[in-house]
């Protein structure tokens, strides 16, 4: 058996379709090419499509991790902020309780500066500022 297998190698490996009723060679697929170099070519091709895959979900997972990091950090400043705004409104209030607007007057710095925008009227009293056009 081993013998007419080597007998025929020859002719397999060169493309001679007379051991083959087909019309083609022994061992060889529909299109000529020999089965081993089809089936290895489908293996290399399987494993690199396999490799390539995890490369890409590694990627896609180190993006989701480092997005996952952003929107973290984000929803902590976000916490910071809203905490800010809360005291900056309590102080505001608090303020406010002491010093109620219509209690406050503000007195000029300076009523014999005048400028184009407003003009201090009252000087002598220096707590009235109307504005000119």
């Amino acid at each position: 058996m081993l013998e007419r297998w080597f007998a025929t190698l020859g002719e397999r490996l060169v493309g001679s379709t007379a051991g083959s009723a087909s019309g083609r060679p022994a061992g060889n697929g529909p299109d000529g090419m020999p089965m081993g170099v089809r089936n290895a070519a489908r293996l290399l091709w399987e494993t690199a499509r396999r490799e390539a895959e995890e490369v890409q979900r590694g990627e896609l997972e180190s993006v989701r991790a480092e997005l996952q990091a952003r929107e973290d950090a984000l929803a902590e400043a976000q916490t910071v902020l809203t905490q800010r705004e809360e005291a900056f409104a309590q102080a505001r209030a608090s303020l406010m309780r002491r010093w109620p607007p219509r209690n406050r007057l503000v007195k000029p710095w300076n009523c014999s500066s005048r400028s184009t925008r407003s003009r201090h009227t009252g000087c002598a009293s220096g707590w009235t500022t109307t504005s000119s056009g």
